[in-house]
């Protein structure tokens, strides 16, 4: 196999496979994605490491492990990072807020009206970005793919434009 068909193959099984996993909140990486990984890593180590181009195969190595850096945060941020705890602090406070609000503005009907209306819009607009925060790969603010559907142009570039460079079988466990 060739080290830009291996690429593009992990590239695409991360697009495909894991990408949709991340949307449902699963960290893991799939084990196609996983297979596709070891078999590209496999044959950048199997490229020459010595004279001129040694130099070009070690960067595509380094290239590739930072790479794999980034693909980890992007698993780890699949997970809720807003604790339970910090959950209770923001509601109880928003009721809290509420309430004294509504205390203070008693004798005036307009006044509190208004008051608790952009108190009410205010905090429901706050908790609401937290929340599609806390959730970037869901609904909202959706991080999605598109920059690794460009890199995978740019790696297909110059290729045979017949719409599939190679057929990425599942490679066997290595």
């Amino acid at each position: 196999m060739r080290p830009s068909h291996d690429l593009l193959c992990y590239m695409r099984s991360i697009r495909d496979d894991d990408w949709p996993s991340m949307e449902r909140g699963n960290p893991l990486q799939s084990p196609r994605a996983l297979r596709f990984g070891d078999q590209m890593r496999t044959a950048i180590r199997a490229l020459p490491s010595t004279g001129s181009q040694g130099l070009g195969y070690g960067r595509a190595q380094s290239l590739v492990t930072d790479a794999d850096k980034s693909r980890q945060q992007l698993l780890f941020f699949t997970q809720s990072a807003v604790p339970t705890v910090m959950w209770v602090v923001i509601y109880v406070g928003v009721f809290l807020l509420f309430l004294l609000i509504a205390m203070h503005d008693q004798g005036r009907a307009a006044g509190r009206l208004v008051s608790l209306g952009s108190v009410v819009v205010l905090l429901t607009v706050v908790v609401a970005v937290i929340t599609i925060l806390d959730q970037p790969y869901k609904a909202g603010a959706r991080v999605g793919p598109t920059d690794l559907n460009h890199a995978i142009q740019l790696v297909s570039e110059g290729l045979p434009q017949t719409g599939v460079f190679g057929p990425c079988a599942t490679p066997a466990r290595i």
